[in-house]
């Protein structure tokens, strides 16, 4: 690749999100899904898919924030339903209350394990940042696509819940 020039296959989209330009764009408390699509190296005749080690940095940082956000929101979530169970005694709607709590619950579990997961994949990243400093910043790493896949999957599980639940709360409030 000559003097560090993405080459993108011909016909592929891309949105390239260059150093300081990240104010501009939405936090994840802004939208629910956003995506950003990194300089992407695709070497030639591989289909592998290798970033800048600060591209994986930033992706990381933004799941982090953006799984302290879900944080967040459940325990609101958690806070509502304990001021709203006393209203009610069908036990229809406490079934349906107690089952988000433990959908709360294993949101909670899955984002542990997500943070973990992602925290243990920077310290790899910076450990061999460590060992290697030379040309660190032109060095590409492997995506991690399966991390990636894991906080997509995850995102859709949990828009569902909180569509499921606001529909819940608006049926019975």
């Amino acid at each position: 690749m000559p003097n560090g020039e993405d080459n993108l296959p011909v016909g592929q989209k891309t949105t390239i999100i260059e150093k300081g330009d990240f104010g501009q764009h939405p936090s994840p408390a802004g939208c629910l899904i956003l995506e950003y699509h990194f300089r992407q190296k695709t070497h030639f005749m591989s289909t592998k898919t290798t970033l800048y080690l600060s591209d994986l940095h930033f992706e990381h940082q933004q799941w982090l924030k953006e799984l302290e956000f879900w944080e967040d929101e459940i325990a609101l979530y958690n806070r509502r339903l304990g001021e709203i169970i006393v209203r009610y005694t069908d036990p229809a709607i406490k079934a349906e209350m107690e089952h988000f709590q433990n959908q709360f619950i294993r949101h909670d579990e899955v984002i542990d394990i997500l943070k973990h997961d992602v925290r243990k994949h920077e310290s790899q990243l910076v450990k061999y940042a460590q060992d290697h400093p030379v040309a660190i910043d032109r060095v590409h790493f492997d995506d991690h696509t399966e991390l990636r896949d894991r906080m997509e999957t995850q995102r859709k599980i949990y828009a569902d819940l909180k569509t499921e639940f606001y529909t819940f709360l608006s049926r019975n409030m």
